[in-house]
């Protein structure tokens, strides 16, 4: 995903050189999320069959709320440039 990126890529063509404390959250957030979910999706392999299905559930939703993060941060990073 290269969401992160393009957030810090439209501050810096804002001309502001740090993001929010916000945006800086998401963008760590994501981040530590990326190595927590492959963690979770090697699980897939090793936990008995009745454990995945819960499993799916909880990476589906945590991945959900990530990419809703780093959707409003995205649109409030070009709120930014636009003003």
């Amino acid at each position: 995903m290269t969401e992160p990126y393009q957030i810090r890529t439209i501050f810096n063509q804002s001309g502001r050189i740090e993001p929010t404390k916000r945006v800086q959250r998401i963008v760590t957030i994501e981040t530590q999320w990326s190595w927590i979910s492959w963690i979770f999706l090697l699980l897939l392999f090793v936990l008995p069959d009745m454990y995945t299905a819960i499993l799916i559930c909880v990476i589906t939703l945590i991945e959900t709320w990530v990419v809703y993060e780093l959707y409003n941060a995205r649109e409030y990073a070009k709120k930014i440039n636009e003003k």
